[in-house]
C-alpha cells in the first residue's frame, strides 16, 4: 500500500514516496488551473497554481435577482449551509511527528471580480404542516431575506449558514486542525480561490498563487501512536478519502 505525502484529489499529481522522504515529482510546463509541487520532503511542502480563468454563467434566484454561477477548471462547486456556490478544492497532508504546519504565502495574484453576486444553494429547512408536525423540504433563500412563515429552521442549520455567508478575504489557501488518521497526524488543506462580501458580491478572484507548509518544530506535536493500521475496518471517517 502506497504511503503518501498529498492525498485525495490532488494525488493524480504526486507521487510518493514514505512519510519525510523527498517526493519525486516530474514538473512540466503549467497547466491553467493546474496544481504544481514544486519540492516535498520532512521540511515541507512548497506548491503552486497558475492561469486560473474564471468562467460565470447567470442564474436567477427566487427573489428574482440575476446572480452568477463561478466555475474554475480544477476546482469542484460547493456551497454548504444555504450559502454561496464556492469553487474549491482540497486534500490532506501527513506531518511529521514533533512537528506542526504552518501556512507561508510566497505570492498571490488576484484579479478583478466584477462585483459579481455568487449563486446561492438551497437551504434546508422544516415546511410545518399545522398539525404538530413538519417536513423536510429545501428552500432557495437569499442571504438577506428572513425564512418565510410556516417554516423552521435548527439552531445548528442556522448556524451553518451564517457561517456560509460571512465575508471572505485574506488567502485563497486554509489549513485545518492537525487530526490523526491511522496512526499518522495529517492536516486538512483547502484552496477557495474567491474573495467576496457577506452578501455573496465578489471583488477578487485568484489568478496565481505560491505557497509553502512548513513542518515547524514543536515539542506538543504528538507523535505516532504505534504502527500505522493498513486497513479500513472502523475507519468511517477517512476511508473514503485515502
Amino acid at each position: 500500500m502506497s504511503r503518501r505525502m498529498f492525498l485525495g484529489r490532488w494525488s493524480a499529481y504526486i507521487q510518493s514516496l514514505a512519510l519525510g522522504a523527498v517526493l519525486s515529482v516530474a514538473v512540466s510546463a503549467p497547466v491553467s488551473g493546474a496544481l504544481v509541487v514544486k519540492s516535498s520532503g520532512p521540511a515541507g511542502v512548497h506548491f503552486s497554481m497558475a492561469g486560473l480563468q474564471p468562467v460565470w454563467t447567470e442564474w436567477t434566484g427566487a427573489d428574482g435577482v440575476v446572480r452568477q454561477r463561478l466555475e474554475i477548471a480544477g476546482f469542484s462547486p460547493i456551497a454548504a449551509g444555504g450559502g454561496p456556490r464556492l469553487p474549491q478544492r482540497g486534500t490532506w497532508v501527513l506531518v511529521p511527528a514533533g512537528s506542526r504546519p504552518e501556512l507561508v504565502i510566497r505570492s498571490e495574484k488576484w484579479q478583478a471580480g466584477h462585483d459579481h453576486l455568487l449563486a446561492y444553494a438551497p437551504l434546508t429547512v422544516t415546511r410545518l404542516d399545522g398539525n404538530g408536525g413538519g417536513k423536510l423540504v429545501e428552500l432557495s433563500l437569499p442571504p438577506e431575506q428572513a425564512l418565510p412563515q410556516g417554516y423552521v429552521m435548527g439552531d445548528g442549520v442556522a448556524a451553518s449558514r451564517a457561517r456560509a455567508w460571512q465575508a471572505r478575504g485574506g488567502s485563497a489557501v486554509e489549513l485545518g486542525e492537525v487530526t490523526t488518521w491511522r496512526g499518522r497526524r495529517v492536516v486538512q488543506v483547502r484552496i477557495v480561490p474567491v474573495r467576496h462580501d457577506a452578501h455573496g458580491r465578489v471583488s477578487e478572484v485568484l489568478e496565481s498563487g505560491n505557497w509553502e507548509i512548513r513542518f515547524v518544530a514543536d515539542r506538543k506535536a504528538a507523535p505516532p501512536s504505534g504502527r500505522p493500521r493498513l486497513d479500513t475496518r472502523g475507519d468511517t471517517r477517512f476511508a473514503g478519502v485515502f
